[in-house]
């Protein structure tokens, strides 16, 4: 249910931006990056100490994550079978 209401939220939010603006330089604040990867908002800060999430950027003392960074990390993640090494 809350994955629904996340792609509703986003839905929204492209709509009120170009589209090139949209698919290049969208921004999740953690809560819904952590949404967005099924995960939990202390998992992605932990992640962000230790180097292994997704790529973030900083606008000014905030922290967001880019709609495609999050796309391309989790294309990063597939796996073929469990002896492969992660991240």
């Amino acid at each position: 249910r809350q994955f629904c209401l996340l792609a509703t939220h986003m839905a929204e939010r492209k709509r009120n931006m170009s589209q090139s603006t949209a698919t290049s330089s969208f921004l999740f604040v953690p809560e819904e990056a952590a949404r967005f990867l099924r995960s939990n908002i202390r998992t992605l800060e932990r992640w962000r100490s230790t180097g292994t999430g997704p790529p973030y950027v900083k606008v000014g003392r905030r922290v967001a994550y880019r709609l495609r960074d999050l796309e391309a990390w989790v294309e990063r993640q597939t796996r073929q079978h469990t002896a492969e090494a992660g991240q």
